[in-house]
């Protein structure tokens, strides 16, 4: 049986405060080519990026049609979307237990 990669719709803020959507199968990679200029023409010319929304889709023909949606969003809407993912990151990163240092270390 085939093992079929899960789909991501994510969205990226640009340096002019523009917003860019997208979607891939290798989010982390994705991002990373956005911000080193080698994603989309549209990134490329505002940079820098920072990722402000991720979920994870499922099939690739679900991706193409939330992503189609996701773009017809006003921009005000898109702010919304991106400030409460960021807000929700961040308080999952404040509950996060820190890590303590490995025995026998100075720290």
């Amino acid at each position: 049986m085939k093992e079929t990669k899960s789909w991501f719709l994510y969205m990226l803020r640009c340096a002019d405060g523009s917003f860019y959507t997208g979607i891939s199968n290798r989010l982390a990679v994705r991002v990373q080519n956005h911000s080193r200029g080698r994603g989309a023409r549209y990134t490329k010319t505002r940079l820098p990026v920072e990722l402000v929304f991720s979920r994870k889709i499922g099939t690739y023909p679900q991706a193409l049609r939330r992503e189609r949606r996701h773009k017809q969003k006003t921009h005000r809407a898109k702010m919304k979307l991106a400030e409460k993912w960021l807000g929700a990151r961040a308080r999952e990163k404040k509950r996060a237990p820190k890590k303590s240092p490995p025995a026998g270390s100075m720290g």
